[in-house]
């Protein structure tokens, strides 16, 4: 402000004296009487000159006869450092404690701007917190300011409050935290299948060994839980190194001399909770979230809902156990037998394999004497050729909307979510939040904003499950052991061709154990081959698509610029055509839909889900899909191959 004045005055005096003399010069006679009214003009700006530093000179003279008081020696003498700056940051008064604690000894502040102390993005921070923590030389102040208001100015006080040691007790205090590690063995059930009971034990001996080796640059405290189950405890200090590692035991235990299947390990980390029991809870949660992304990974939770992933999750063909499948179902008559009516609802853009599901639980449902009702949107279904085969065949399904769901949604409804563990990725996302009574059975990998197990009535969940409609065709076999109607068996069979692409990805003993049972009960594979037909349009539509690819590394990455209501069918479909490219093992097909940029993701080698997830997106390795906050499919290729680099 002093300066501004200073340049303001400087050129009011040098602009008058160009105009004097331009005058002058124009005409000599004028001379007379410029030279004196300049004369007058200069003396009036040297007075206000004069007059302002009086002013503010006296300013402070009077702030400091108001500290010199004797009801202001408190501050004088007071032990904190204090600061007393005028309205426009200058350092007016200090204390000794100032001098003492923060400059050192040195006196030669004064009249000099806070800022030497206080950068101008923390002094922001001060005026609206009041409050701002800074480091200064190699100490660290808590810095708090307030006003005192005198008869003819504004005290702007600032303390400066040394809390170096405090912070490092709280640094000390953070880095001390217990962390909780959780290690389960993927697939100990194969790796020792047939083995003798000593070979068994080598074998869980040089896992341990391994993890213990791996642990022990953590101080860690090591306990093994269970047959294939370890525990590690260990400071905070410990887990950045681990994190910057990317967790590399997962690839050192696969070297374990095993049989034919290298072990893999689920691991689950509780870290920055309230103490050991609640980093212990984290820990449980962490596992099972590993666990439920089909294993062979690391998951850290350090939060109600932060968790962070490590490893590309490559299962190794996991077994399920039919002694869960038995009890599931079992359980699934008992909640039907408990409610008064079953909704059944899948994920957005229904395909067949949400509604083949749907439409076998509809039917369990309906043998068990209950109404059911499927719940879709059948404006954005892609499964409309199973629902009109349905209906040729003489069965006039019960399918509503969200708007006739909630109007008729009771306490005892049961909801079973099918083909997805997100409520967010429901077909209606309003009707899981208000229904009472909620089963999901899903097979796609878990994520951080996944329902639930606590919050809901059963949990069935299944990452090695080639798709739903298998989960399902394994529960049915329990409740209907004689087989179901034809009808039924196609649908479950068009919902597992569908999602293993014909028997191709991600298919096991379960899968064709699953079909063959649905090929007993009528199931005809050319029947459901009709489903997949295109028409000559649709057909031509995707020859454009793919031609038009590009390939970045070893990804396809297309455009659907179609806005009709068959694009994100066109779009899956063409997904899966890319990877019929050789040098392809990934492919990327995007197209507009609701104003968004949607992109549906396949591969053969690769796992889509993580570079989905990275877009806010999920699914399964093979088979992923998200939707961007953007319509331009510039941006959204950058995004995407931002996702893939960084994966």
């Amino acid at each position: 402000m002093k300066n501004s004045r200073k340049i303001i005055y400087a050129v009011l005096m040098v602009y008058t004296a160009a105009l004097s003399a331009a005058a002058g010069f124009a005409k000599p006679e004028y001379w007379y009487f410029l030279i004196p009214a300049f004369v007058l003009f200069s003396a009036v700006l040297i007075f206000y000159v004069y007059k302002n530093r009086n002013g503010y000179n006296s300013l402070i003279k009077k702030i400091n006869n108001e500290l010199a008081k004797e009801s202001s020696s408190a501050l004088t003498n007071f032990t904190l450092p204090m600061v007393v700056v005028s309205p426009d940051d200058i350092i007016i008064w200090y204390n000794q404690a100032f001098l003492a604690g923060v400059t050192g000894g040195s006196d030669e502040f004064a009249g000099k701007n806070i800022s030497q102390f206080i950068s101008p993005q923390d002094q922001e921070l001060l005026r609206e917190k009041h409050r701002v923590v800074i480091n200064y030389g190699e100490k660290v102040f808590s810095v708090f300011e307030s006003y005192s208001e005198t008869k003819d100015a504004v005290q702007r006080i600032i303390g400066f409050a040394d809390i170096t040691k405090l912070q490092k007790y709280a640094i000390e205090y953070s880095l001390s935290k217990p962390v909780i590690v959780l290690v389960a063995i993927d697939n100990m059930d194969e790796i020792s299948k047939n083995l003798r009971d000593s070979e068994r034990t080598a074998i869980r001996s040089q896992i341990q060994d391994v993890l213990e080796n791996y642990f022990s640059s953590c101080n860690s405290v090591s306990r093994r839980s269970g047959d294939d189950r370890f525990l590690f405890v260990f400071e905070e200090r410990y887990l950045n190194h681990l994190k910057n590692d990317r967790f590399s035991v997962l690839k050192k235990i696969k070297s374990v001399n095993s049989s034919v299947i290298p072990p893999t390990l689920s691991i689950g980390i509780g870290t920055m909770g309230k103490g050991f029991k609640a980093c212990e809870e984290r820990a449980v949660q962490a596992l099972d979230m590993a666990l439920g992304r089909g294993g062979d990974q690391v998951v850290v939770k350090s939060g109600e809902n932060d968790y962070s992933f490590y490893g590309d999750g490559n299962t190794t063909g996991k077994k399920r156990s039919d002694i869960r499948a038995r009890i599931v179902a079992i359980s699934l008559l008992d909640l039907i037998a408990g409610s008064s009516q079953v909704f059944i609802m899948g994920h957005k853009y229904t395909d067949l394999d949400c509604v083949g599901a749907a439409y076998a639980l509809y039917h369990t449902a309906l043998k068990q004497g209950k109404p059911a009702k499927i719940v879709l949107n059948a404006k954005t279904t892609m499964a409309n050729r199973l629902i009109d085969s349905i209906r040729a065949g003489g069965e006039d399904i019960v399918c509503i909307d969200g708007a006739a769901a909630a109007k008729q949604l009771t306490p005892d409804t049961l909801l079973i979510v099918v083909d997805t563990n997100r409520a967010g990725y429901a077909d209606y996302p309003e009707i899981v939040a208000a229904a009472k009574k909620v089963m999901v059975i899903d097979h796609h990998r878990l994520t951080a904003d996944s329902i639930s197990a606590n919050d809901i009535s059963m949990f069935y969940h299944e990452p090695s499950a080639s798709s739903t409609c298998e989960m399902v065709t394994e529960l049915i076999e329990y409740i209907f052991r004689t087989g179901i109607d034809r009808i039924q068996a196609q649908a479950l069979l068009a919902g597992i061709m569908l999602d293993t692409r014909n028997f191709v990805f991600n298919t096991g003993v379960q899968t064709f154990s699953a079909s063959a049972f649905l090929r007993k009960s009528g199931a005809n594979p050319i029947e459901v081959k009709k489903m997949f037909a295109d028409s000559i349009v649709a057909y031509q539509q995707k020859a454009r698509i793919i031609s038009s690819a590009m390939l970045y590394k070893d990804n396809a990455i297309a455009i659907n610029d179609s806005t009709d209501a068959s694009a994100k069918m066109i779009t899956a479909q063409s997904a899966d055509e890319l990877l019929e490219i050789s040098g392809v093992n990934s492919g990327y097909v995007m197209c507009r839909l609701d104003g968004k940029v949607n992109i549906s993701a396949r591969s053969l080698f690769g796992n889509v889900q993580l570079i989905m997830e990275k877009l806010g997106g999920g699914g399964s390795k093979t088979m992923a899909a998200c939707q961007l906050e953007t319509d331009d499919f510039e941006i959204a290729k950058n995004m995407l191959i931002q996702a893939i680099d960084n994966k």
